[in-house]
């Protein structure tokens, strides 16, 4: 089962997203969607995606080329592009991961995606003092996002 939560943190400067259980393709572009109808905002916001609770993923070369191109399509980054800084501790989602973050590269995209194996590496790439995720402002609202009715057609 695949379980996504989401918030924003630091006095709303970041947006949080934390992913669990078993990925698939489907529900990961569900959520994207779902979280660009319900914040608009969120799309030039700095993000962290904490995916350290994964327990499994069927993601492939193909399907992480479909998360980029939502990715890409639903960011609406500033002059200085959009920043998503990414936690995958497991060498499976470390490497998907990095292929994400090569195809946003190469997608000609404002998106820059990076990923780390630890919390204060993930923080440092963003500018926070902060440490670890437990010491940012709004941590304890990060939590299932509400029905967001028909807004992805699934």
């Amino acid at each position: 089962m695949f379980e996504f939560h989401a918030g924003l943190v630091c006095n709303g400067e970041i947006l949080f997203t934390r992913h669990f259980g078993h990925q698939t393709l489907e529900r990961i572009l569900f959520e994207i969607r779902r979280l660009s109808a319900l914040e608009p905002g969120h799309s030039t916001l700095p993000e962290i995606v904490d995916l350290s609770p994964v327990e499994r993923s069927d993601l492939d070369f193909a399907k992480m080329q479909a998360i980029v191109r939502l990715t890409a399509e639903t960011a609406r980054p500033g002059p200085d592009g959009k920043k998503i800084a990414v936690l995958a501790p497991l060498d499976v989602s470390y490497g998907l991961t990095r292929i994400h973050a090569t195809l946003l590269e190469m997608s000609g995209s404002n998106v820059t995606s990076a990923v780390f194996r630890t919390e204060a590496e993930v923080l440092d790439w963003l500018g926070r003092p902060e440490r670890a995720f437990a010491d940012l402002e709004g941590i304890d609202r990060v939590a299932p996002l509400p029905d967001a009715g028909e807004c992805c057609n699934l």
